[in-house]
């Protein structure tokens, strides 16, 4: 079996990617699970339930590992049991396909942001969370719980909110699902690129937030030596947030924890989908 991966630089354009692998000739030590079924990942929007619909394609969920909000649990996702997932929040799904049904394994859910309201455009459409710039659409949905009620001018400054979407190449969050959150059930995170690492101080930025990683778990970042984690994607978790000398845009987390993150497909699989914004272009194989 002949795997192909597509990396890197198409500049900002938003799509959904989906490919499949290509047969080799010898048929052997592909890790696909038999001949009549391979291997899936399908990385995008929650688009529906009744099992879980992603990027549109179905997928049965019958004793489905389930991780959202830092919890992993076994569950059967339906129309009534959603197992804490809701329409528009972005996840990355693995899974088989025998030719008939797609059956999941795992469902990884992850935020884009999650932290503190800086500023609120005045047309709606857009807000500051955590020093990220967060675009709002047709397309966002907003949930109803906790008195935002599917509206975001139910939103305050200074509300704590957990934003699901895509990031842009330059940063940017083009949101498809915002929850408002309770004070005190937030854990103050954050994806996108890094810039301006500086490792001497232990701090880089992710859009206009600093983040603090001097007491940080960071086992899986690469050596920091030589400021080398600019343009990295990543995920920053921290214990706080400290709003900046503009208190509408900037601000600084220390971090508890930094990891690199995979933008779609972490593994080789036989199919996958990655809805999102194409930051780079180019393709390696191997077999």
């Amino acid at each position: 079996m002949k795997h192909t991966t597509l990396f890197a630089t198409l500049g900002a354009g938003f799509c959904v990617l989906t490919a499949l692998a290509c047969s080799g000739g010898d048929g052997g030590g592909t890790g696909v699970p038999s001949a009549n079924t391979t291997s899936v990942t399908s990385s995008g929007t929650i688009t529906g339930f009744g099992s879980l619909f992603v990027n549109g394609k179905k997928f049965e969920t019958n004793g489905v590992e389930v991780r959202h909000d830092g919890v992993s649990e076994r569950c059967s996702i339906s129309q009534t049991n959603h197992c804490g997932l809701k329409e528009g929040m972005t996840v990355t799904v693995n899974g088989s396909f025998n030719g008939d049904q797609r059956s999941a394994s795992t469902v990884q859910q992850s935020d884009a942001v999650e932290g503190l309201v800086q500023s609120i455009a005045t047309d709606g459409l857009s807000l500051i969370v955590m020093g990220q710039t967060v675009f709002v659409d047709s397309t966002t949905l907003i949930d109803n719980s906790n008195g935002l009620n599917g509206n975001i001018s139910n939103l305050d400054v200074g509300d704590s909110v957990e934003v699901n979407g895509h990031v842009r190449p330059n940063g940017v969050i083009q949101a498809t699902f915002i929850e408002k959150k309770l004070a005190g059930t937030v854990t103050p995170e954050v994806r996108g690129f890094v810039k301006n690492h500086n490792d001497g101080a232990k701090t880089f930025q992710i859009g206009n937030l600093t983040v603090n990683y001097t007491t940080a778990l960071i086992n899986d970042m690469p050596s920091p030596v030589g400021n080398a984690w600019n343009g990295l994607f990543v995920e920053a978790k921290g214990t706080s947030f400290t709003p900046g000398p503009n208190v509408q845009t900037e601000g600084t987390l220390v971090a508890t924890k930094v990891e690199p993150e995979n933008q779609g497909v972490g593994n080789v699989v036989d199919e996958f989908e990655v809805e999102g914004f194409v930051t780079q272009a180019g393709s390696a194989s191997g077999n």
